[in-house]
């Protein structure tokens, strides 16, 4: 069986999406669902899941940009496989009991997710001496927009996201140009893969065992980077500016047992 859905969306509040599924199934052997997730949404104030509040309540257009939960890109593809090894599969469908306890009522499952970051916004001083101010935007481009992010790698630069020398505060008696949402933070890359055994002890008495590995490359899924504050003068010179300091959780591994009668 094999279904493939498509869906799209465009409302007033500068939200799109579309999404693309498709599934795909065989009777007793395995089961595959892919889907994938494109969305834009722009707004003023998300209420402060990850950002920030707006600049100014005075203008709220100043801050229309990417919502701060606005993920662009997001795919997932689950998978269960049921290994056809043991008593009434398809391969050594013959064994005895003894061998069949060990080698039969194998499945395996897999739930991968590949994501963009969430937006990320710049903070400097106060220099215009406005009071009504929630938050406090720095200076943007000062080389070039192409230089927003840290050139090299993340494990070999230093865990470095942004490029500071790009960034720093406003001139006196100026807002920030900064705008908000301006820089992607980093993806999501994450593996959960399942081992179940299915042991039939006899007619009314079955025991299940599962294993789970969540995350289970461990593969390090970096958090946004330090933009809380940019130093003082007109450049960077906070040494934690643009830097990732914390991370999502680590490898998870679970173990249960269950027992039916």
């Amino acid at each position: 069986m094999r279904e493939i859905r498509t869906s799209g969306s465009m409302s007033g509040d500068g939200k799109r999406s579309g999404d693309l599924a498709s599934t795909r199934a065989h009777p007793r052997l395995y089961s595959w669902l892919v889907a994938y997730r494109w969305t834009k949404s722009l707004d003023t104030d998300s209420g402060a899941s990850w950002a920030s509040p707006t600049q100014r309540t005075a203008c709220l257009n100043c801050d229309y940009g990417p919502s701060d939960f606005d993920i662009r890109h997001r795919f997932v593809s689950s998978t269960v496989w049921d290994i056809p090894l043991g008593r009434g599969k398809r391969f050594l469908s013959s064994l005895n009991r003894l061998a069949d306890l060990a080698a039969g009522g194998w499945s395996l499952s897999a739930i991968t997710t590949f994501q963009t970051g969430p937006w990320g916004n710049i903070f400097g001083s106060n220099a215009t001496g406005d009071s009504g101010l929630n938050a406090h935007r720095g200076d943007c481009d000062l080389i070039g927009h192409n230089s927003i992010y840290a050139p090299g790698d993340l494990r070999s630069n230093g865990i470095l996201w942004l490029n500071p020398a790009n960034f720093g505060n406003p001139a006196t008696g100026f807002f920030g140009n900064c705008g908000r949402g301006v820089f992607g933070g980093p993806g999501l890359n994450n593996w959960d893969i399942g081992a179940l055994k299915d042991f039939r002890v006899s007619e009314r008495l079955r025991v299940e065992f599962r294993s789970e590995f969540f995350n289970a490359f461990n593969h390090a899924q970096f958090d946004l980077p330090s933009t809380g504050a940019v130093g003082t003068g007109s450049q960077v010179n906070n040494p934690g500016f643009g830097r990732i300091t914390s991370a999502e959780r680590p490898r998870v591994i679970q173990f249960g047992l269950k027992i039916y009668y």
